[in-house]
């Protein structure tokens, strides 16, 4: 009983002594005053004052030591040191022992390593290694300028929060938010609340996200917007790589390109920051806007790029296109700026007013923006409707075709190499009277709003003429005729 006697003693006075309070300590003083108040009794203190708490030391001209209360108030020339990390500068400092928390004023300077935080009050929590600001204050690092209303430093966790008009000054960056979070050691800003990011000329407006400063990668979300003229972007996220030099843009994507008169919109892009040239997938679309129409153009995947200056794009699978004059489709679709063409490989499809043209690879040479001709190479077929309900199709084949657009309309046709053609008859009132059926080297044609006009067969063509009454239905096509009109693009597939 004696030994469990002597245990119990022991450990009660082991933790009263671990409970023991700490008071404030003289260390040293030139003039000591002792003041009884009615409310408390304190020591008046003057000159080359130092006074230690639990580690930490106080260095001021004069202060009021509250001894009881385990308080003081300390002014002129304000230093505090805990330890070898924190330095507190201010002209006034009021200090609870109890709580171990400053409340310092006036010019106040705090030092934590290699972070200085500058302002006109701070609160120092010393118990917790913490200090904040409630009337604007500055941060400064190595590298970077931080300025806030309000912010709390947490010294143990290397974090900052900043809340209310942050400001973010660096010779790379600038940011603008309204609340962010600093984690010291890693470099990395996090971000919540309305922001602007600013990265070599990239302007970028998101509700929240994080930058990595060493990494060199951001990632924005909500509403992002990033604009670096004559470009624009909207996502609903985006990751930016700056070593990479690449962004990465993700949902309701909207790329714009001011000078190229030039939108896409889809739900991926990767792209280059530097052009904005790149890979779009996911439903993408191109809208290419001229003086008195629009180009849109759709496919499970869109590069765009840059040679020479010049602003180019490849288009594959499920390829289609839009303008008022003139439609199509293929697997794959090539635009050269420079060269000013665009062509369709893979089954590729054309439909310019009544005709449907068809080839192994087809070739549109624009000028200024607007379609100047055309140059079909291999199984050209080409078919225009007379009559569908009646199977009635003029048609014509060849190896290779070339037409010429005069404004908006196919105006002139030269089919050369086994050409054939069936076209139909038809009469002042409209009416189908027959077939003719012609072979020939080769086939000039003419167009008049939209429909075969004039006719012209090459060296000795061989044909033969079928009136309508007697003309049976195998008679009717050539060879490898598909009429598709379903599959011919509508305006209505590429407005979202």
């Amino acid at each position: 009983m004696r030994l469990i006697y002597i245990l119990i003693l022991f450990f009660s006075l082991t933790g009263l002594k671990a409970q023991e309070k700490k008071y404030i300590k003289i260390l040293k003083v030139d003039i000591t005053e002792r003041f009884e108040d009615k409310k408390a009794d304190y020591y008046k203190l003057k000159g080359n004052i130092q006074l230690e708490h639990d580690g930490m030391i106080l260095f001021c001209d004069s202060a009021y030591l509250f001894e009881a209360q385990n308080k003081f108030e300390a002014f002129g020339s304000v230093r505090l040191n805990k330890g070898d990390s924190v330095q507190l500068n201010s002209d006034s400092l009021f200090y609870n022992g109890n709580t171990q928390l400053s409340y310092a004023k006036g010019e106040v300077s705090l030092r934590h390593h290699t972070m200085l935080l500058l302002s006109n009050s701070v609160y120092y929590d010393m118990n917790h290694s913490s200090a904040y600001y409630t009337n604007h204050g500055t941060i400064y690092n190595s590298e970077d300028t931080l300025s806030s209303r309000s912010a709390t430093y947490y010294m143990d966790q290397s974090k900052i929060n900043f809340q209310e008009q942050v400001a973010v000054r660096n010779s790379q960056y600038k940011v603008d938010s309204e609340n962010m979070t600093y984690l010291t050691d890693d470099l990395i800003l996090t971000f919540s609340g309305y922001t602007h990011l600013n990265n070599d000329s990239l302007d970028l407006y998101f509700n929240e996200g994080f930058y990595n400063r060493k990494s060199e990668i951001a990632h924005c979300k909500g509403e992002v917007r990033g604009l670096k003229s004559p470009h624009s972007l909207l996502a609903d996220s985006i990751f930016v790589d700056e070593n990479k030099n690449r962004i990465e843009a993700y949902h309701n994507v909207v790329i714009t390109d001011s000078l190229q008169k030039l939108q896409i919109t889809g739900n991926k892009a990767i792209i280059n920051k530097k052009d904005f040239t790149g890979e779009f997938t996911d439903s993408p679309i191109a809208k290419q806007y001229q003086a008195t129409d629009t180009f849109y153009l759709k496919a499970e995947t869109l590069y765009t790029f840059k040679e020479k200056e010049n602003w180019n794009m490849h288009a594959y699978n499920n390829v289609q296109f839009f303008k008022k004059d003139i439609q199509g489709s293929a697997a794959i679709l090539k635009y050269n700026q420079e060269l000013g063409y665009i062509e369709l490989f893979q089954e590729p499809l054309l439909w310019s007013q009544n005709s449907q043209i068809s080839a192994d690879s087809i070739k549109i040479t624009l000028v200024e923006n607007a379609i100047d001709s055309l140059l079909l190479d291999h199984n050209v077929f080409i078919i225009q409707e007379v009559d569908t309900s009646e199977n009635y199709f003029s048609q014509i084949k060849g190896r290779k075709l070339r037409g010429k657009f005069n404004g908006s309309a196919l105006e002139k046709i030269h089919i050369q190499g086994n050409a054939e053609s069936k076209y139909y008859v038809v009469n002042k009132l409209n009416q189908v009277e027959g077939l003719n059926f012609i072979q020939s080297s080769g086939i000039n044609m003419r167009m008049k709003d939209g429909k075969i006009h004039k006719v012209d067969f090459l060296q000795q063509p061989t044909g033969t003429y079928i009136p309508i009454h007697d003309l049976s239905s195998e008679q009717k096509l050539l060879k490898k005729f598909k009429w598709i009109p379903e599959s011919r693009p509508n305006i209505k597939d590429f407005i979202q």
